[in-house]
């Protein structure tokens, strides 16, 4: 599916729908309408800061696990202003999980759900805010390949953390599926995904 804001082309993948409709099937209705709108206001803050710091956005692809920002100018900023637009996203969500936590003075939903968007997202992984803004971080002061072994070694120790916690709260946990499809995510994007830093801006 695809459609146009003004000069900005919006496309939704098959795996955007493939997630919902997984989550639909197993009754987590709730959940998936939080999970919608907190992810939508996860990638509206990263186009608010790649337009302030970049210009310009000509294509934007909503996938299952996030989204793929073409910019209309490819070439990559500086690495202090790249880490600043993968890192701002998700401590947002963190943020807003720590103002409806206040709030209510118990956890939400809602704010649960931004608190796992915000977490999940800063782990150094390949392709997660965290892992792409660590490489930037580490740009000025070392090497590419220093960079992609350290991501690769950082990507690994957290896929297999990730899903033996996944696979704690599936047993532990009325068998939410949630985490543990996120950590086959993870493994499966060990064997088709490299570490070396890219321009796919995938957030």
């Amino acid at each position: 599916m695809r459609f146009k804001v003004k000069n900005t082309g919006i496309y939704l993948s098959f795996t955007f729908f493939a997630v919902l409709l997984v989550l639909l099937c197993v009754g987590q209705l709730k959940i998936c309408l939080y999970s919608l709108i907190s992810s939508l206001i996860h990638e509206t803050v990263h186009i608010i800061f790649i337009l302030a710091f970049s210009g310009g956005i000509s294509r934007i692809t909503l996938t299952g696990f996030g989204a793929n920002i073409k910019r209309t100018n490819d070439d990559l900023l500086k690495p202090y202003k790249e880490a600043i637009i993968s890192f701002s996203a998700p401590v947002f969500n963190l943020i807003i999980s720590l103002v409806v936590y206040l709030i209510y003075e118990k956890h939400t939903v809602f704010g649960t759900v931004n608190f796992v968007i915000g977490f999940f997202n800063l782990l150094p992984y390949y392709t997660f805010d965290g892992g792409r803004g660590l490489s930037f971080l580490l740009k000025p002061i070392l090497s590419e390949k220093s960079i992609a072994v350290i991501l690769d070694i950082l990507s690994v120790c957290v896929t297999i953390l990730f899903s033996f916690t996944s696979v704690y709260v599936f047993f532990h946990h009325n068998r939410n599926v949630t985490l543990l499809f996120l950590s086959i995510y993870m493994i499966a994007n060990l064997f088709v995904l490299n570490s070396k830093v890219n321009k796919g801006y995938n957030y």
